[in-house]
């Protein structure tokens, strides 16, 4: 796996980030998991997600940050992950 630094932080980002626009939807917790899981084995350290992967609609939560929010939380690895998300999705209101 391949690093970068962003400014003054320590924390290494791999640069091939783990896509989450299915997580908690299509691909079920479980499965999910084990994908971060492997991801971390192979040195994996970023992953992408948005508020809209996985919303029901807008103004619904996003099932992909719930369940990459419940995995750090499971795991103790938060401060060793870089979680990259976007803004600038309207809700359309």
């Amino acid at each position: 796996m391949r690093y970068i630094t962003i400014g003054k932080e320590e924390m290494p980002y791999s640069r091939f980030a783990l896509g989450s626009t299915y997580f908690g939807t299509e691909i079920d917790e479980s499965t999910v998991y084990a994908m971060i899981d492997r991801f971390i084995e192979l040195g994996g350290t970023t992953i992408d997600t948005a508020r809209v992967y996985g919303q029901d609609g807008p103004g619904k939560r996003s099932a992909s940050e719930e369940v990459i929010g419940a995995y750090l939380s499971s795991t103790g690895v938060r401060e060793h992950m870089a979680i990259v998300t976007k803004g600038s999705h309207p809700d359309g209101n």
